[in-house]
């Protein structure tokens, strides 16, 4: 008897462990074409990567993560720079945000994820542009 509850035990720690997490993963549909550019503009130190742009509520939602190159024994540092452009290349909303040092060894400092939130602008057709930038020792962080 007991054997057959750990049996059940298990199978159902395996159906929760495995098949469960799979129901998160659950996304909204992509309009391909109303999709949003996106730029990247590498740094020599990190690149921004897994960007994913989003019209909330709130304004235009970008998140993402800053990944650093290589294997060199340098924190992540700088701010990353994240602009809303139009047809014409020109910035109509920007917001810098600084990237934090973390405690202790910079051997680890691999990733850092960033989240910004921007104005919507007025007119639907925009781009929007994510750079890092090392330059610079005051950050400001705006919400």
């Amino acid at each position: 008897m007991k054997t057959n509850r750990i049996r059940t035990l298990m199978t159902t720690v395996v159906f929760s462990c495995l098949i469960m997490p799979l129901t998160g993963f659950a996304h909204e549909a992509i309009d391909p074409l109303h999709a949003i550019p996106v730029e990247t503009v590498d740094s020599r130190l990190a690149n921004p990567t897994g960007i994913h742009v989003q019209v909330t509520g709130q304004g235009v939602e970008v998140k993402g993560t800053l990944k650093r190159k290589g294997h060199k024994n340098q924190s992540l540092r700088g701010h990353v720079d994240v602009e809303l452009l139009d047809t014409n290349g020109r910035i109509m909303e920007s917001n810098k945000q600084a990237v934090r040092s973390r405690a202790g060894s910079a051997k680890h400092d691999h990733r850092q994820d960033f989240s910004v939130v921007l104005l919507l602008p007025r007119t639907n057709e925009f781009s929007v542009r994510v750079r890092h930038s090392i330059g610079g020792d005051d950050h400001e962080q705006a919400e």
